[in-house]
């Protein structure tokens, strides 16, 4: 049942025709003096440029300009209508719009009444042309677009076709009267048996009604729609066949899209991925599909029948959903996650999206549709675990990230990133690619840039350098800079890089230090090597040569040795190498 309301109401919003169901206003008189629309379709929206937010609820009087100075009367018409519940069919100029609408109007319901109605202006013009010029050339018959045809009994031969038919079939009248065979030549090979059981019925009853495809002249498909009727003398003899063609290939176009379209909806009700549930005002359940049973664990009779809430919401949660229960059918759509228990007590996440529908008694119900999220809820669970004790991570080693992307050089760091180099966020804000470039060294930039060439270039796994930059104070810092491109298009280009910078200052000092004294140590230990043994002769000479290594080494322009008294109250200066 709901699923029938939920097709009839795309049926509507969808059909090609325009769609408004209406309100009749009357005086205390009970003469119709205004009406207020209520409901109405896309088409609607279409033909007469007016949004549902400018008529729903309002009055035709104060929508429509100069309604009540029309030559026709609508409102009294339609008031008409609504209180006798008639059902009409018509043409008529709707001066408002200035135009020609092809309108039915009828009535279910007393003071009620729905119209609906095509655009009929071209045609209009369209006709008016052609009757003009059969006016001219006097001749009734092609004031249609149908075709009128007559033809001899029993040979049927053609004795008069109108000259629409050239319209619709591509063949001129004087064709089809030189070719009595001619429609059947051109009728759809599939078709073709439609035209000797029309025959037969004909010769039985004295009427027939067929409908086939014709391939035109210009070898387009249409679908034709005939009637032919045996017209006997007064002996009840007969003696010929009267008829009318009408071309109904848009008709059959929408039929066919229509049938389409009610398979599709069930198709989908039935196969989608999405649980489904129609629910009653109150949330009792009315139907569900097969893909909702399954996510829940409960065949369809467990659950039809009974409440939304004792089935589906957890004690916490009941006041939550008796409210949204009564904001969606007080008319509002709601989107939203919830957790959710199955059958056998597993939970599960959902997105929902649910709004009202109506159903043909007018009571108000509830469409809900879910999509299990369950994984992908875990899964941003997990992420953001993993998230945190990275972030853990990043504030126990003090490191500095930075996200790239790669193509719009757009670059995110973090209050880290921009301390490390002495600065606040705010201070190098707005950021770039541009930024890095700005405080790195230029030798260590076009290092760094032939390192990331490598690696957009899948030569190496990530980035990994060694760089210096320039701090805030004026003097250079070392930092570790490493990264990744974690996103790449379709076509293997980089799209985003993330990574981090780390202070290594301190460290690259230390190994500096050590490498000095490690240096200083071997040399002490040359220069030792070279006085073991030396004699009086070459003592002035050797120590004279150790002075000269120690001043070069530490590239001091003078050395120095010193000769404390044995009192250590005087130094004497024995040697020097300048």
């Amino acid at each position: 049942m709901g699923n029938e309301n939920y097709q009839h109401k795309s049926l509507i919003e969808n059909m090609p025709t325009a769609f408004a169901h209406h309100k009749a206003v009357y005086d205390e008189n009970n003469q119709p003096i205004d009406y207020i629309f209520l409901k109405v379709n896309n088409k609607f929206e279409e033909l007469t440029g007016l949004s549902r937010e400018d008529v729903i609820d309002k009055k035709a009087t104060d929508v429509l300009d100069n309604i009540t100075n029309d030559s026709f009367d609508w409102i009294k018409f339609y008031g008409e209508v609504a209180l006798t519940g008639k059902s009409v069919n018509f043409q008529e100029y709707f001066a408002p719009f200035k135009k020609w609408y092809q309108v039915k109007v009828y009535s279910n319901e007393k003071g009620y009444f729905t119209t609906i109605f095509n655009d009929i202006n071209e045609r209009k013009m369209k006709e008016r042309e052609l009757k003009e010029k059969n006016e001219r050339l006097n001749n009734i018959f092609n004031n249609s677009n149908d075709i009128i045809f007559s033809l001899s009994w029993p040979d049927l031969q053609i004795k008069f076709v109108s000259k629409s038919v050239k319209d619709i079939f591509g063949y001129t009248a004087k064709e089809f009267k030189e070719d009595a065979s001619l429609l059947r030549k051109i009728t759809h090979s599939e078709d073709k048996y439609i035209h000797k059981k029309a025959l037969q019925k004909l010769k039985k009853t004295g009427y027939a009604e067929r409908e086939f495809r014709i391939i035109t002249k210009e070898d387009n498909v249409k679908w034709i729609h005939d009637k032919g009727k045996i017209i006997y003398d007064d002996k009840n003899k007969p003696l010929r066949i009267e008829g009318i063609m009408r071309e109904v290939t848009n008709r059959k176009i929408a039929e066919s899209k229509l049938k389409y379209s009610q398979k599709l909806y069930k198709t989908i009700y039935e196969s989608a991925p999405l649980g489904i549930i129609i629910e009653n005002e109150k949330g009792d359940i009315i139907e569900v599909n097969e893909a909702m049973s399954e996510m829940s664990g409960y065949d369809k009779e467990e659950l039809e029948g009974f409440n939304i809430i004792d089935k589906f919401v957890l004690p916490e949660y009941e006041k939550l959903a008796e409210a949204n229960i009564k904001s969606i059918i007080n008319g509002e759509n709601l989107e939203y996650d919830i957790k959710t228990p199955t059958k056998n007590g597993e939970m599960k996440y959902y997105h929902l999206k649910e709004t009202n529908i109506t159903f043909p008694d007018d009571s108000k119900g509830i469409i809900s549709m879910h999509i299990d999220i369950t994984e992908r809820k875990m899964a941003k669970e997990k992420i953001e675990n993993q998230k945190k004790r990275m972030e853990n991570t990043i504030e126990a080693t003090g490191a500095g990230t930075w996200e790239w992307n790669v193509q719009t050089g757009e670059t995110i760091y973090n209050e880290k990133w921009a301390g490390i180099i002495g600065y606040t966020l705010e201070e190098i804000s707005p950021t770039t690619f541009e930024t890095w470039k700005k405080y790195t060294h230029p030798k260590d930039l076009e290092k760094s840039e032939k390192m990331l060439k490598k690696h957009f270039n899948g030569e190496i796994d990530q980035y990994k350098m060694e760089i210096r930059m320039r701090h805030k104070e004026g003097h250079w810092i070392w930092v570790l800079a490493q990264g990744k491109v974690v996103y790449w298009s379709d076509d293997g280009k980089p799209l985003k890089m993330f990574g981090i910078h780390l202070n290594i200052t301190n460290r690259k000092k230390r190994i500096k230090e050590l490498k000095s004294q490690y240096v200083f140590q071997k040399k002490l230990a040359e220069i030792s090597s070279k006085l073991v043994g030396i004699n009086n002769d070459n003592f002035d000479h050797g120590i004279n040569s150790t002075l000269k290594e120690i001043g070069r080494f530490f590239e001091v322009d003078r050395s120095y040795i010193f000769e404390l008294s044995d009192d250590k109250k005087y130094i004497s200066n024995t040697h020097e190498w300048t």
